[in-house]
């Protein structure tokens, strides 16, 4: 068997009975699944916390970590790829100098909306600039100082032109933006000028950006395969995942560190793979809690994997907070969050994260103790909460605050230490409605609506 062919072998294919469903702003099919009674218990510490209270889940803490100080800030020049970098570990991020209130220092509709099409990952952003794959499949370039689009770039099939889209993304490097496109295509442009400099295809349809490390991009397929290829379009090797007809809308990009690829599939199957040859090192499968409902029963693991160190955190669709060793794949702990499609951020040995949209957690990253948890209802003015409860995208830590996002275009702060909301000069109300968490770079914060809107906000 070649490397461009390795399958995790030995893995059984249970038979599944479909049911779909559409619900919560996002495209559901589930299944329903017998238990296996035989099946072997998940190793590792494993500590559910949806059944605790607030109170409880504080009091299993470790107190002292409460005090324990982050790392300071430091500003980000490029976020090159999804969650700014190939380990999608993002840290604590600063925003340019001043201590005045955020506010919006421009906006401008770089892209006209479509009920029929999904914009499903953030721009990717260097040097004052911001790249994008827009509604109608154009990749466009949009000055970071003002919102003006430099050029703008069709990458779909001419049948196709103007047609809506559904996901796909940018990645930068080498003055090239490596996209990865729901027409079944990895392109490279230009970065300067917008011209396609050559399109590869790929096996089946992407709905995330590529991942680049090393020379190599790694891009995940609706197929459940992961193909590398080198900067100049020659395909390297491709990985095969267990099949996976069922899922919620999008797919996690992979994450790469050192010699590494981390790749997390529909299925949730998590392969990590040799970055030369795609050989497999180590192969899991993040499963949710028993007792979930139909809707948290998906495997499906949505947010981005998130290597820190010698670790990798893996959450499912399906509710399952695992940290597995990079190296081995061993499980050092699992939580049961219950679902989230938020990718989580780390800063020292803390990680926050959304569960269920309804909690922000933190908890500590080397044990997976609950530190603290906040529901998201608290976040919103009351005279401005929603009749229905919002979506919520992030988080980001950002100057010593969280930063969250809802889709009614609350941005707000929350306390790192206590996850208490901070109603201070981190928050502010944009009247639009939001589907992607925001990005931090080159001093600033830009975000993307759902109507095609750009948002640049800094400091007054």
């Amino acid at each position: 068997m070649t490397p461009g062919q390795n399958r995790k072998n030995g893995m059984k294919k249970n038979k599944k009975n479909v049911l779909p469903l559409l619900g919560g702003g996002l495209c559901l099919t589930l299944f329903l699944q017998s238990c296996d009674p035989n099946k072997t218990p998940l190793s590792g510490q494993r500590m559910p916390i949806a059944s605790l209270s607030p109170e409880q889940k504080l009091n299993a803490s470790h107190s002292k970590r409460l005090a324990t100080p982050l790392p300071p800030p430091s500003p980000l020049k490029t976020w090159s790829q999804p969650d700014a970098s190939s380990s999608h570990d993002k840290g604590h991020l600063s925003l340019n100098a001043g201590t005045g209130a955020l506010k919006v220092l421009w906006s401008e509709s770089v892209s006209s909306s479509s009920t029929d099409a999904r914009i499903l990952e953030t721009p990717a952003a260097q040097t004052d600039a911001l790249f994008l794959l827009d509604h109608r499949g154009r990749v466009l370039k949009v000055d970071g100082k003002n919102g003006k689009v430099v050029f703008s770039t069709s990458i779909a099939p001419e049948e196709k032109t103007g047609e809506p889209i559904l996901g796909g993304g940018c990645t930068l490097g080498e003055n090239r933006v490596f996209v990865a496109s729901p027409y079944s295509e990895l392109l490279a442009l230009d970065a300067t000028d917008g011209r396609i400099v050559w399109r590869k295809a790929l096996r089946s349809p992407a709905r995330s950006a590529p991942t680049l490390h090393e020379g190599q991009l790694y891009v995940s397929t609706l197929q459940n395969h992961v193909q590398a290829f080198n900067l100049e379009g020659e395909l390297l090797w491709t990985h095969e995942g267990m099949p996976e007809l069922l899922g919620i809308l999008g797919l996690a990009s992979p994450a790469a560190s050192q010699d590494l690829v981390v790749v997390a599939y529909t299925s949730g199957e998590v392969v990590a793979l040799r970055r030369q040859t795609g050989s497999v090192v180590w192969s899991d499968v993040i499963a949710g809690p028993r007792n979930a409902g139909e809707a948290q029963s998906l495997p499906h693991v949505r947010s981005n994997p998130v290597i820190h160190g010698d670790t990798v955190f893996i959450v499912s669709y399906a509710g399952q907070l695992t940290a597995l060793n990079l190296h081995n794949g061993h499980r050092r702990w699992d939580v049961g969050l219950l679902s989230t499609i938020c990718t989580p951020v780390l800063a020292g040995q803390t990680l926050f994260m959304v569960a269920n949209n309804r909690e922000l957690v933190a908890l500590d990253a080397g044990t997976g103790q609950v530190i603290w948890v906040t529901p998201l209802s608290q976040l919103l003015p009351a005279a401005k909460a929603p009749e229905s409860l919002p979506m919520w995208y992030g988080p980001l830590l950002v100057d010593g605050h969280i930063l969250l996002l809802s889709s009614t275009g609350h941005l707000v702060a929350v306390d790192p230490l206590t996850g208490k909301h901070v109603p201070s000069s981190a928050n502010l109300f944009l009247k639009d409605t939001f589907a992607l968490p925001p990005i931090v770079v080159q001093g600033h914060l830009y975000t993307l609506a759902e109507s095609g809107k750009l948002y640049g906000i800094g400091r007054g």
